[in-house]
């Protein structure tokens, strides 16, 4: 399956700073690769939570916002998906 679009942005997680948010952008799917602070015991570390987006409204949403060249607005859509699929 082929790559359409491949997004990056930096983000400070916790303590850690510039964290990278990707997200590849196939035909079907969106998958993310999201930073977090994973915790065992009083000790946190930097780890990734990767998930898909197969709603075809969002890739529908999200291809016209990097149309448009707006890809804050693209990343808005992308982020309020991951965080839907987080909820059950």
């Amino acid at each position: 399956m082929k790559k359409v679009m491949k997004l990056s942005k930096e983000r400070q997680v916790g303590i850690y700073e510039r964290c990278e948010i990707e997200a590849k952008i196939y035909p079907d799917k969106i998958l993310l690769s999201l930073p977090y602070i994973a915790w065992q015991g009083q000790t946190g570390s930097l780890d990734y939570r990767r998930c898909s987006i197969r709603d075809q409204a969002v890739l529908a949403r999200v291809r016209q916002e990097l149309a448009d060249e707006c890809e804050d607005s693209a990343w808005a859509v992308i982020e309020q998906a991951a965080d839907k699929e987080r909820k059950p």
